[in-house]
């Protein structure tokens, strides 16, 4: 295991070497910042990162974009250092997805007991996600300009089927005609032989009719020149169990074991959210009931070609409502006014919501989020999925619900 501690501050990059020796028996390489990040992570091996926010040349969300868009790291492990209350940096932050982050001026008591939960919380592939979606020995073929996104498939896709791709038109023509694929993926920028010139030659040849074609599109919608005979389409993403996703729909194989769950997305987002604009750690709590009167915060995922769309809420008490709001503005509990607790709580739900939206992305589903609502009033809705949670002296629910009819709603 082989971790790089990337901050400008050497001071708590010894502390967190430290830390780290006395809970792992890690290989520690450091950078000074972003871009000593980058030359580590292309010549080494790297497994996990921690990552300050503030450095010079190159800052850590710069480095996180960075990871996240790239097909060998989009999934590594990172875990933020901070003691930002911005609220854009923490929006940019979770949406990114990270797996954890670490409150600054940094904790030797916490570091351990944080990164070996960070460690355990990470997805595993399900036996089912793993098989039962392609006939062994199938092969996919992929036709993209994108050299990323073919590193991707060859790495997502693998380990699943016979994985190849192909850089243009014409050379995808070639090799269904020697390999006869069981699935043929069209995407983009397929030089001289288009897309749609791909699929009318495909169409044309008798030998190939057995070729499943699915679409690699760059949103929801299927693109025009897909015409008949397209088993499908994906949307396009570097997320490794998105992509997988998509694919099992396409075959029309989703289980209740790999379809899109967003539980983990809501809860770790929660958290992170919470965390980082407050500046403390977070303690997830059992299940309770909610307070009868305080404050609920609402935000709408919704789409115009869906009829059922999805709900994301905070509700808290009055009080709690307050003391997030005085540690957002850094004022006292009792110069907090109602419109400073509209604010906290609208900047909390939106982060929240933008991290669900991005998840849902991931797996093909796209979804415009409305503006913050904040009101004296109980949810409404019974949710899909929540999650409890105490910080700084205020404890909050996070709530999402699925299937919800919004026809009636005015959506902000």
């Amino acid at each position: 295991m082989k971790a790089l501690l990337v901050d400008d501050d050497a001071t708590s990059r010894r502390l967190l070497r430290l830390a780290l020796s006395r809970s792992f028996d890690w290989e520690i390489v450091e950078a000074n910042d972003g871009m000593e990040a980058l030359r580590a992570l292309e010549a080494q091996d790297i497994d996990m990162v921690f990552l300050d926010v503030h450095m010079p040349v190159m800052d850590g969300i710069e480095v996180l974009e960075a990871l996240r868009k790239s097909a060998k790291h989009a999934a590594l492990p990172v875990i933020m250092l901070t003691n930002e209350k911005d609220a854009d940096m923490v929006r940019q932050v979770v949406a990114l997805g990270v797996d954890d982050y670490l409150v600054k001026p940094l904790s030797p008591g916490q570091i351990g007991s944080r990164v070996a939960r960070a460690i355990a919380q990470r997805p595993q592939a399900s036996a089912a996600s793993r098989s039962g979606w392609l006939k062994p020995g199938s092969t996919i073929l992929l036709v993209d300009g994108d050299a990323e996104f073919r590193a991707f498939f060859k790495k997502t896709v693998g380990p699943h089927a016979t994985a190849v791709t192909a850089e243009s038109g014409v050379e995808a023509m070639r090799l269904c005609a020697e390999l006869m694929p069981h699935t043929l993926l069209v995407g983009s920028a397929t030089g001289l032989l288009t897309p749609p010139l791909l699929l009318k030659r495909l169409r044309a040849n008798h030998q190939l009719e057995s070729v499943s074609i699915i679409v690699v599109s760059e949103d929801e919608e299927r693109p025009q020149w897909a015409g008949d005979g397209v088993a499908g389409h994906v949307t396009r993403t570097f997320s490794a169990a998105g992509f997988l996703a998509q694919l099992r729909r396409a075959y029309g194989t989703t289980t209740a074991d790999s379809a899109p769950n967003y539980a983990d997305t809501l809860a770790t987002a929660a958290e992170q959210a919470l965390g980082m604009m407050l500046a403390v750690h977070v303690e997830r709590l059992p299940e309770h009931a909610a307070p009868h009167d305080g404050q609920t915060a609402t935000v709408d995922l919704s789409s115009s070609t869906a009829s059922a769309n999805e709900r994301v809420w905070l509700h808290c008490s009055n009080e709690s409502a307050r003391v997030i709001a005085s540690a957002f503005k850094t004022i006292g509990v009792d110069q907090v006014s109602d419109e400073d607790v509209r604010g906290a709580l609208g900047e909390l739900i939106g982060i929240i919501a933008g991290r669900v939206q991005q998840a849902m992305r991931e797996h093909g589903v796209m979804r415009v989020c409305s503006k913050a609502r904040v009101e004296s009033a109980k949810p409404a809705l019974e949710a899909t999925t929540s999650v409890f949670l105490r910080a700084a002296g205020a404890t909050v629910s996070v709530a999402l619900a699925s299937a919800v009819d919004l026809s009636a709603d005015a959506v902000a």
